[in-house]
């Protein structure tokens, strides 16, 4: 609303003795619009997790905050489209659990922030023992056993094209 209005100072003395500035147009540009909010990621170490945003106009910067504040992002390492609408990061680290991502959408001088979102990463199981060759006779029993830090099991074979899933029968 205040778009084109003019301003100046008038000065004045103890003597009363008056001066006034030139007057200034204010101008005032309104902010970008964003129309779709990056929303929170959740993978596994090593996945590649996307966030996205969509804006109106204008161009774009990935921030990051590790815990000590919000910093621009830039393309190297796991991180591409710093200055996209979509960053992508490839091969997260358990470390970066908890980072939250927001983008600055900027538009003729004027910018906005999108909505932080949190990136959560979790931890493959770990296995604790690996299992240990068997050698045999026709008709043995043999086991194939592994310890755990927990999870759900499925055991996998290769008949010489590749693992493929066990079944129990």
């Amino acid at each position: 609303g205040l778009n084109g209005y003019p301003y100046r100072c008038i000065l004045t003395n103890a003597a009363g003795c008056t001066s006034t500035s030139n007057g200034e147009i204010l101008t005032v540009t309104a902010l970008p619009t964003i129309t779709t909010q990056p929303t929170a990621q959740t993978g596994c170490v090593g996945d590649t997790e996307n966030f996205t945003v969509a804006a109106a106009s204008g161009t774009f910067q990935w921030q990051e905050d590790q815990g000590s504040g919000f910093a621009n992002v830039t393309n190297g390492g796991i991180y591409s489209g710093a200055t996209s609408a979509t960053l992508t990061l490839t091969g997260i680290t358990a470390p970066m659990n908890g980072y939250l991502y927001r983008c600055v959408v900027t538009d003729a001088g004027c910018s906005i922030n999108s909505n932080s979102e949190a990136l959560t990463v979790n931890s493959p199981p770990t296995i604790t023992t690996q299992p240990t060759a068997q050698a045999g006779c026709i008709g043995d029993t043999e086991n194939f056993t592994i310890a755990t830090s927990g999870g759900t099991f499925q055991w996998q074979e290769d008949q010489g094209s590749g693992f493929a899933n066990v079944t129990n029968g």
